[in-house]
């Protein structure tokens, strides 16, 4: 087994645990959006102007967490939901829906078994490729774990991996 191999069982094993403390799943990023969109369009206002920022920020952290697969899997879904996620669309009502329904056509996308295969292809890439910082291997982990379908989603992406049939069984999502 090499070296690789070895560093992605382990990681496999944590569940993502060595990723980064700011590195937020898809799953939650969408919820955090869901719930503040939800809030506006109720009339309860909107939520105060650093706490869109930071949520814009962390929607944008895990869009850049997405490996290049991923990201061509999900297609324009993604672009979408980042051009809606500004923390001044946030605010208005017209806004808030446009977030709210590139939120929803985002995470419909994340839980197709061609986004997760392509998830899990580029964990496996992370691990190959001695060029990457580890740290891109464990976030790409911790993604792949809270993407929304969560741990069905990850059985599914590893049943649907051409290359990397070796790993099935060895790790579920929490």
């Amino acid at each position: 087994m090499t070296a690789w191999h070895s560093a992605l069982l382990e990681q496999l094993a944590a569940g993502g645990a060595g990723a980064s403390l700011f590195t937020m799943g898809p799953g939650t990023v969408l919820e955090e959006v869901g719930n503040t969109c939800e809030a506006t369009l109720a009339g309860h206002g909107a939520t105060n102007r650093d706490d869109r920022v930071s949520l814009s920020e962390d929607a944008y952290d895990m869009c850049r967490g997405l490996g290049p697969a991923t990201v061509a899997a999900i297609g324009p879904a993604l672009r979408n939901f980042r051009s809606a996620l500004g923390a001044k669309e946030l605010e208005t009502g017209p806004g808030a829906r446009s977030a709210s329904l590139a939120a929803q056509v985002l995470s419909e996308r994340l839980r197709l078994p061609d986004v997760a295969a392509a998830a899990w292809d580029d964990v496996v890439e992370a691990f190959e490729n001695a060029d990457v910082d580890a740290g891109v291997g464990e976030d790409r982990i911790l993604v792949l774990s809270r993407m929304p379908g969560g741990s069905s989603l990850f059985r599914v992406s590893l049943v649907q991996s051409s290359e990397s049939r070796w790993a099935l069984g060895l790790w579920s999502a929490p």
